[in-house]
């Protein structure tokens, strides 16, 4: 019951938050905005051209992240799993940085997601592969080598801002540091998308993934697919994060 009235409780926190941030600003934007359909007014054109856009490209990509943070620590049993300790957003940086290089000669329709998430894939294969190295599965092990990953990528990275020229290298220090300076919703919309597919599939493996965060001895004995069902999530936090990412 307490499990439950806390949960509501943060989802009307999330959505009074949701609605209150587009009028929180150095321009104080009226709610008569919200109202004016037709965009007559600066304020209205502020609050659904900017503001709004902005906050939902922040909510979004704080619910991706959250819930990639819940799926891989009941996954690993470890508060310490996270899309950033385990290398993934390493990973989907390193393919964004590239994508930002070859952007002139190879423009690509979503170009810029498709390199961040083949780049959060290639950081998951190596996470898997340097586990592999020791027999038997460690949530130790992957922890640590999700680290390595995560360091190695921000090394790739630095080195691709040591080859690129000045334009190039300051794009993508930019990049890197992240923002939500959108414009018009072609952003939240894209953002939308990841973030649902990869929310929908994590809802599916919610029973897989409440067995696990026991152990995976009672998960296998209830007839889980440890080894499918980890698979599934962290490509499901690969589209995620690669979708904040970008």
């Amino acid at each position: 019951m307490k499990k439950t009235s806390a949960s509501i409780f943060i989802v009307l926190f999330a959505i009074a938050v949701l609605i209150i941030s587009p009028f929180i600003g150095s321009i104080k934007v009226p709610f008569s905005a919200m109202t004016d359909f037709d965009l007559t007014t600066i304020a209205a054109k502020i609050f659904y051209h900017i503001r709004l856009p902005r906050v939902l490209t922040a909510f979004l990509a704080g619910a991706a992240l959250a819930c990639c943070g819940v799926a891989l620590q009941a996954m690993f049993r470890n508060p310490l799993a996270t899309p950033f300790t385990l290398g993934i957003s390493g990973g989907a940086a390193f393919g964004a940085a590239v994508y930002v290089l070859v952007a002139a000669v190879l423009p690509i329709c979503f170009g810029s997601v498709l390199f961040s998430f083949f780049g959060s894939l290639t950081a998951v294969l190596f996470v898997y592969g340097l586990t592999r190295i020791k027999k038997g599965f460690s949530v130790g092990t992957m922890l640590l080598a999700g680290v390595v990953v995560n360091f190695f990528f921000s090394s790739l990275i630095l080195l691709l801002q040591y080859i690129s020229d000045f334009t190039q290298s300051f794009r993508i220090v930019r990049w890197l540091m992240g923002s939500v300076e959108v414009a018009g919703y072609s952003t939240p919309i894209t953002m939308l998308i990841f973030t649902a597919v990869g929310i929908a599939i994590i809802i599916a493996q919610g029973a897989k993934l409440n067995l696990m965060s026991i152990s995976d001895e009672i998960a296998i004995a209830r007839g889980v697919n440890v080894k499918g069902t980890r698979k599934i999530v962290f490509f499901a936090t690969s589209i995620m994060v690669a979708g904040v990412v970008a």
